[in-house]
């Protein structure tokens, strides 16, 4: 009569449970986003993405404006202006052709009355050798330009990255407390139905309060699992503006992992051979070996072709004028230019021992990240197996109090196992998401592309 009555407060409680689960908000169809359809709304409103657009839009405009440093440069100038100034009197008449014998006496050239004069100048300039400068600077913001997209890639995948793990931590939260709350069901069942649980008798009381004390703990727990899941939403609902009462659809964290953090680990970029950041350092140091090239012209000349064409008017006399030809300019001495090559090479040699230094230190993160990885991927596997016993254990050793043959403290140790099992399990599938989330930061990886409708 006692496994009957029990039987059914056990199905009556679970019964409870699922009224409670869905009266509380249980996810319909059209609240589950998949972690494609929130990746994709996070990547559209990220401020740090424009961000990194924004600069490498600014890097190509300033790699375009340096590529035509060979255009010919073309000037005008053009002015008016009154005057009784003797000396530029004189050569605004010669400029205007209007000098005459009378212009050249002592009085009028000592004492002039005043005029006004207009001038238009148009010229252009050709540079057919800067030394190298130009051609270094062009090369420069080429580099940049390319580090500038590795960087935004980096940016992109650590953002990505954050995600998934904010995401992988809602599924993580919902596995955890869909296995906690049958064990709570069933203590609180046990609880319920204890008849032996009185002081005066004390193995049966210390029975109940070690039950009692698991039903405290279990609640523990569901509350932490509860706090972590709201920190999860309220971080996402900062990156990106989400439906209100989404749910993450059902994916294990192993299928998780392999679907986003593991299946583009060797996409198209793996002709790379490290991260993305480190892949921008590298290719910053190689731009600063262009400047070198770029201080080295410090001390080689320039050489260009000019010409020039002017206008004056003045006193009703217009008169036009031109010339043309080439020029050499080369800066023979100047005493902060000395030691500029040297301090272009310390800076890239500087540069060059950084890269190569996080190369190393990424190489050797991701390998102990694999490591790291593997393990916890075999471990989860035998934490699976192992509460697959527990749970044929705990059925058993219910079955066995409800007979009599084992007493609520050895039921008690059997659902303690249970839960300290599904606790450690729930960790190491964080870690788990973690480390594959640090992982795909030291390689190239290549982000699934999101096709129309959330399906990559």
């Amino acid at each position: 009569m006692k496994v009957v009555t029990l039987t059914k407060s056990l199905i009556f409680g679970a019964v409870s449970v699922a009224l409670v689960a869905s009266a509380s908000g249980a996810p319909r169809a059209d609240e589950l986003l998949s972690y494609e359809q929130v990746w994709t709304k996070v990547r559209g409103e990220s401020a740090g993405a424009r961000g990194a657009d924004e600069e490498l839009a600014a890097a190509r405009k300033a790699a375009d404006r340096a590529s035509r440093h060979w255009w010919p440069r073309g000037f005008a100038d053009a002015r008016a202006y009154t005057t009784d100034d003797a000396g530029l009197l004189l050569f605004s008449k010669l400029g205007s052709r209007s000098l005459s014998g009378s212009d050249l006496s002592p009085f009028a050239m000592n004492f002039p009355d005043g005029q006004v004069y207009q001038k238009a100048t148009l010229g252009a300039e050709l540079p057919l050798f800067e030394g190298g400068a130009k051609v270094a600077e062009s090369r420069f913001r080429q580099k940049m330009v390319r580090g500038r997209e590795f960087e935004k890639e980096a940016l992109l995948l650590s953002e990505y990255a954050e995600t998934a793990g904010l995401y992988g931590a809602l599924l993580i939260s919902d596995q955890q407390e869909k296995e906690l709350l049958p064990i709570q069901t069933l203590v609180a069942s046990t609880i319920a139905r204890y008849e032996l649980g009185a002081k005066g008798n004390p193995v049966g009381y210390s029975g109940l309060l070690g039950l009692k004390n698991l039903s405290h703990r279990i609640e523990g727990e569901l509350e932490m699992i509860r706090a972590r899941r709201d920190g999860a939403r309220k971080a996402l609902a900062e990156k990106a503006e989400l439906p209100a009462g989404w749910q993450p659809s059902g994916a294990s964290i192993p299928d998780f992992v392999a679907d986003f953090l593991e299946r583009g680990r060797y996409g198209r970029n793996g002709a790379l051979e490290t991260s993305y950041a480190v892949s921008a350092q590298q290719v910053m140091a190689d731009g600063l070996e262009e400047l070198k090239s770029a201080e080295r012209a410090r001390f080689l000349p320039r050489i260009a072709l000019f010409a020039e064409g002017s206008y004056v008017s003045g006193n009703s006399v217009n008169a036009t004028a031109g010339t043309a030809g080439g020029f050499l300019q080369w800066e023979l001495f100047s005493a902060p230019s000395f030691g500029a090559v040297g301090q272009a090479e310390l800076t890239a040699a500087a540069a060059r021992s950084r890269a190569e230094a996080a190369r190393v230190r990424a190489a050797s993160d991701f390998a102990k990240a694999e490591r790291v990885s593997r393990a916890l991927r075999d471990q989860m596997r035998l934490a699976d197996r192992s509460l697959a016993l527990l749970e044929e254990q705990s059925e058993a050793a219910r079955k066995l109090f409800l007979n009599g043959s084992i007493n609520a403290l050895q039921l008690t140790e059997v659902f303690s196992r249970t839960v300290d099992l599904i606790s450690a399990k729930a960790q190491m599938k964080e870690q788990y998401l973690n480390v594959n989330a640090q992982v795909i930061q030291l390689v190239p990886f290549e982000i699934p592309v999101v096709a129309d409708g959330g399906s990559v």
